[in-house]
């Protein structure tokens, strides 16, 4: 390890050189006064953790941030860190770590998001436009943490790292979770979401999408009160937009339910593929096809 952490919690740098970016976090409610640092899993040589911070001098100098960005960046007081002698990737991780937070909140809470990434290193400093708005739904409520809550959130992170390096679809089903819980409008969300359900559950060969996906969907949750009818009606959502026969207008109270819906089935779907311990079946085409199969045997 090239660097370390002395008793006063400072960073002394070895012969490396030691990069560190600070994603202050916005919308975080998290009140206890510990710090955690998450396991990589051995999938990464960067450092992540939630850290305290009450003096951001020295990080957001420069003309790539405004004296409102600065003032902004002021209010909060919790950050995630990214820290090693090689950062590559990380952008990529922190995605992941943030999709972990929000797959386990309660309903549609709202869950930490980033705009920023600060740095002593000025050449590691950046804002984030994708994530400078997000869709408030209905009723907004914020999920709040303790610190008993953060190895869940690690394990899930860890889960999530192994399993997309070695699947094209969970590549892209994250990919598109990301982008559903940061988007604009509701209809962006909306199609994203539907994604994420279409990568995890559609077959590999052609044919008729609609039935096998909504059938695996159902079959999953297992549940009574999202059963198969309700299922197809969110699909039948996404088949009216792309005819044309759902205008892509503004939000709406409907459209923001419809998505609101989304957002639950799809969390629902990817916490109990963790909880199974699933996802690895999909870095494996064979082994991934034996579980679809078991899910559209099921009653």
């Amino acid at each position: 390890m090239c660097a370390e952490w002395n008793a006063a919690g400072s960073l002394r740098k070895c012969q490396d050189r030691f990069m560190r970016v600070i994603h202050p976090l916005f919308d975080f409610q998290y009140h206890d006064a510990e710090d955690f640092e998450f396991s990589n899993g051995g999938f990464s040589n960067v450092r992540f953790s939630i850290r305290h911070y009450g003096d951001w001098s020295g990080l957001y100098d420069g003309e790539i941030f405004s004296q409102r960005d600065r003032d902004y960046i002021k209010r909060e007081s919790k950050a995630l860190v990214a820290e090693g002698v090689e950062l590559d990737g990380f952008e990529r991780e922190v995605s992941l770590l943030l999709i972990a937070f929000r797959i386990l909140a309660e309903g549609n809470k709202i869950t930490p998001i980033i705009k920023y990434r600060l740095s002593e290193d000025e050449s590691l400093r950046s804002r984030i436009e994708e994530t400078e708005m997000h869709i408030r739904l209905l009723d907004p409520l914020w999920q709040t943490y303790v610190l008993s809550d953060f190895p869940q959130i690690d394990r899930t992170f860890k889960t999530l790292q192994s399993a997309e390096a070695g699947s094209d679809r969970l590549k892209n089903a994250f990919y598109f979770l990301y982008r559903a819980f940061n988007s604009y409008q509701w209809i962006d969300a909306f199609m994203f979401y539907m994604g994420v359900i279409e990568s995890l559950f559609s077959c590999d060969q052609k044919g008729p999408a609609s039935e096998p996906v909504c059938r695996r969907t159902t079959n999953l949750l297992n549940d009574p009160d999202c059963p198969y009818e309700k299922v197809r009606d969110l699909y039948d959502v996404r088949s009216r937009i792309i005819h044309g026969r759902l205008e892509a207008r503004t939000n709406s109270h409907a459209n923001l339910r419809l998505t609101a819906d989304m957002e639950v089935l799809v969390k629902r779907c990817l916490r109990l593929l963790v909880e199974m311990d699933a996802l690895h079946h999909y870095t494996d085409q064979t082994a991934r096809n034996t579980f679809l199969g078991t899910l559209d045997q099921r009653a």
